[in-house]
This record gives C-alpha cells, sequence and structure tokens, in this order.
C-alpha cells in the first residue's frame, strides 16, 4: 500500500464513521467519541486487524486496472504512518 492509498482510505473510512457508520472492531463501552482524531484511531484500528471491506484501484501502466483488497495489501511501507 503506497502512501496515498493508505491517506485516501483513512480519510474515507473516518468520513463513513462521522456520518454515522457502524465501527468494524469492539469498541471500548466508556469511549466517546468528541472529534475527528477519535475517529481516525478508529478507522486506523480497524485497517491494523483487517477489517475494511474495500477495495483499492491501481491503474496500470498499460491501461488496465486492478483492484486489490485492503486485507491482502502489505502494509509494511505505511508503518510509520499507522502510529497513534
Amino acid at each position: 500500500m503506497t502512501k496515498y492509498e493508505f491517506n485516501e482510505l483513512i480519510s474515507l473510512r473516518t468520513t463513513h464513521l462521522s456520518l454515522g457508520a457502524i465501527p468494524f472492531v469492539q469498541l471500548p463501552e466508556d469511549l466517546k467519541v468528541t472529534g475527528n482524531m477519535q475517529l481516525r484511531k478508529i478507522a486506523l484500528q480497524e485497517l491494523k486487524e483487517g477489517k475494511l471491506p474495500y477495495l483499492v484501484k491501481r491503474p496500470m501502466p498499460n491501461h488496465k486496472v486492478e483492484y486489490w483488497k485492503v486485507r491482502e495489501m502489505d502494509l509494511s511501507s505505511v508503518r510509520n504512518l499507522i502510529r497513534e
């Protein structure tokens, strides 16, 4: 996963959560969401646990397109961006 795909994915999921989407991970009972940073942490947790059902569309040089499931992608290149 590239850093651009990572940023697009996390921002998309954070927007979905802010609009009322149900989280795919178990949240603590006492958690009160008061801002976007907490929603971002939830989106990062979903990514780490491999629970995001999204596809990443990658255009190829031969003008074809590849679709990758997020849970099948290698996150080693964005480990420094997944910090909390």
